[in-house]
């Protein structure tokens, strides 16, 4: 799901699925899209650890595009894994 950080939220940690992260700096809105990853929040400094970020200045141009190729080479992922391990079962 979603949320929102404002100045003077407590610190925590969270673990990231596929997802587009905005944030603001002054007027500007900036846009990343991330390959998963974990997000922390420690006195008021943000970091975010993750596989893979594009950062963009559309929101719906991330989404449509880099979100479905994230999802797509995760299911590719995914399926290889289950040949490699159908191959292994086979083996034994």
């Amino acid at each position: 799901g979603s949320f929102g950080i404002l100045k003077g939220h407590c610190d925590f940690m969270t673990a990231l699925s596929i997802s587009a992260i905005s944030w603001r700096l002054g007027a500007e809105q900036h846009f990343c899209a991330v390959r998963g990853g974990v997000l922390t929040l420690r006195q008021g400094d943000i970091t975010i650890a993750t596989r893979e970020a594009v950062t963009g200045d559309d929101l719906e141009t991330l989404d449509r595009q880099v979100l479905t190729r994230f999802r797509e080479d995760l299911e590719h992922e995914r399926h290889e894994h289950v040949e490699g391990l159908r191959l292994q079962l086979n083996a034994l």
